[in-house]
């Protein structure tokens, strides 16, 4: 910062550019301010947000944008986001109408920043959130504010700033996961109802997800081949419909062990070709939720 008679000069550079801004004295008080808005900003700002934010009134200002609130363009993007499955849909909607509105609802979409606004939020969420669920709520609002450039704001305040490693998002616990030894697989299946013990051994010889197998259909089931095999074409999804696997390389074919081959043998006898393979004592198609009330009392029984 530099005086020049009367008026105060700032300069600095954003992303190799030169900055500057003038404000006229006698007093440098808002040089000054510009210049902690700048550093605080970590000089990635122009000289038009640096005007608008520390001397609105002047003739150097840019005119400011009436931006919607970030609660209304929640809705429309919610409304017009049609490249997400129903359920991954209906899962941002959710987190999005809940938290992020409650929060940040009431601010205008061009007025948000990381200083200000999202850096709070986000410590605010790590109190409250695991990991996971704090780097979700910071995913799904960065593609939120990304679709706002260029007709609300220059820029989305929630992308990692230049030269920083990340955004400072609490990171998860690697999983580890566990696994069972033959003799736990087979108390584990000892414990289990025989329509439930079929999921269970089903699961244990095919390694296929709970979602893919309550939503394969007899037609899926190959037992006449030289290699009998299974294919994973669909799965059950969270809102109850079925859909594609979860990424492309689940689609698959999965060649089945003699043991295996004869429990699915068991399961297809005399049904249609479009009839799920796997269903209740009483014939329905099982549910994430039937099921899982029925897995957490086998769990349990299992306990030492």
């Amino acid at each position: 910062m530099t005086a020049r008679g009367s008026s105060y000069c700032l300069r600095w550079r954003k992303a190799g550019r030169l900055m500057c801004c003038t404000f006229r004295g006698p007093s440098d008080r808002k040089a000054l301010a510009a210049k902690l808005y700048v550093e605080v900003h970590q000089h990635q700002v122009d000289s038009g947000q640096v005007y608008a934010a520390i001397d609105p009134d002047c003739a150097r200002a840019p005119a400011r944008k009436k931006t919607p609130l970030l609660r209304d363009w929640i809705e429309r993007w919610v409304r017009l986001k049609v490249d997400l499955s129903p359920a991954t849909h209906a899962e941002y909607a959710r987190l999005l109408r809940y938290r992020v509105v409650r929060d940040l609802g009431d601010l205008h979409v061009g007025d948000i920043t990381r200083y200000d606004h999202l850096d709070p939020w986000k410590a605010d969420l790590a109190r409250e959130l695991a990991p996971a669920g704090v780097r979700k709520h910071w995913l799904v609002l960065s593609q939120v504010m990304r679709d706002a450039v260029p007709r609300w704001r220059d820029d989305n305040p929630l992308e990692c700033p230049p030269g920083q490693p990340g955004n400072g998002l609490p990171r998860p616990a690697p999983y580890e996961a566990a696994f069972l030894s033959v003799e736990h697989a087979r108390v584990l299946a000892d414990a289990c109802s025989p329509d439930l013990r079929a999921l269970v051994l089903a699961a244990l010889g095919t390694g296929m997800r709970q979602g893919e197998l309550l939503g394969l259909r007899v037609k899926d089931v190959d037992l006449d081949a030289a290699q009998p095999s299974v294919r994973v074409e669909r799965a059950l999804q969270r809102d109850g419909g079925f859909g594609s696997p979860k990424t492309k390389r689940s689609r698959r074919t999965i060649i089945l062990a003699p043991s295996t081959v004869l429990l699915f043998t068991c399961l297809i006898e005399d049904k249609a070709a479009e009839e799920p393979v796997f269903t209740t004592a009483d014939g329905r198609p099982w549910t994430a939720e039937v099921l899982r009330r029925r897995w957490q009392p086998t769990v349990g029984a299992t306990a030492p």
